[in-house]
């Protein structure tokens, strides 16, 4: 399945489980392409974009929508943190490589936040997270945001971080695929996957 055949299944799988009156966060929102869906589905939200050029568009072409655009990364602490760029202006993460542990060549420093502090006063009901890779820091900042019944929509990047998905279980996380099939603790790392305290999701 190539990169725009997984966009339309995420989107089609989202649209079947949230609700119009659901407030959401889309943690590492890229160019928009989930969330223009969200938008159009759900209350309303929020949404996070470290690279610079990526959020200067989210801002133009979102303006006016219940959106509120972050320019911050999402990570397991507070402050300045680098942010490293790929081969394109779109492209960067907080690993300083890409999925093929390529090296990143350039920097820049931004503010970076955890889902814990931004959300301990707000309300989230969905959140869909894509950060290339830097998805447990994300989780090891959100302790607290765990222990609420929120579904998730991740992408799972790296083999060698699957074994952390333990903090997911001890959460009392069940983990699904698009399809909605639960899958078991021991199976392999699934690309996208829905998290949810339910046992079932439809």
């Amino acid at each position: 399945m190539d990169h725009n055949d997984w966009i339309i299944k995420q989107r089609e799988s989202i649209a079947r489980l949230v609700k119009p009156d659901w407030h959401f966060a889309d943690i590492g929102a890229c160019r928009g392409e989930i969330l223009g869906t969200l938008c159009s589905l759900m209350e309303e939200g929020y949404a996070f974009e470290a690279n610079p050029s990526n959020y200067a568009g989210l801002m133009q072409y979102f303006a006016g929508q219940k959106v509120v655009i972050n320019p911050q990364a999402i990570s397991n602490r507070e402050g300045d943190i680098t942010f490293y760029y790929g081969k394109s202006a779109e492209e960067g993460s907080l690993l300083g490589h890409d999925m093929n542990f390529t090296p990143m060549t350039s920097s820049s420093t931004i503010q970076c936040t955890t889902m814990d502090n931004y959300f301990k006063d707000k309300r989230v009901d969905f959140i869909k997270l894509d950060v290339e890779g830097a998805e447990w820091d994300v989780f090891e900042g959100a302790q607290e945001l765990l222990k609420r019944d929120i579904l998730w929509q991740v992408e799972f990047h790296l083999n060698e971080d699957w074994h952390k998905r333990e903090i997911l279980f001890e959460n009392d996380y069940n983990i699904f695929d698009l399809d909605f099939n639960k899958l078991e603790k021991d199976s392999p790392r699934p690309y996208l996957a829905f998290l949810s305290k339910k046992d079932s999701l439809i």
